[in-house]
């Protein structure tokens, strides 16, 4: 999490539903979201996360794998 530490601001990540409301939001104002998929269904809108999980115990390995602090 080094890199993150050069920037202006720490890097941001919205956990939610793929909808207007929740990562569409998030998104719309430029903060990544991931989709917490508990349930394994399909996502049958047009909004497309930035990384899909289905459980926050898997959010730190997406932010690792995915370079999360290099934009």
């Amino acid at each position: 999490m080094e890199a993150w530490k050069h920037r202006s601001e720490p890097p941001v990540l919205e956990p939610g539903e793929p909808s207007d409301n929740d990562v569409g939001g998030a998104q719309a104002v430029g903060i990544r979201a991931s989709w917490v998929n508990r349930h394994q269904v399909r996502n049958e809108t047009s909004i497309q996360t930035f990384a899909e999980i289905t459980e926050l115990s898997e959010l730190p390995d997406v932010l690792a794998q995915r370079a999360f602090c290099e934009r």
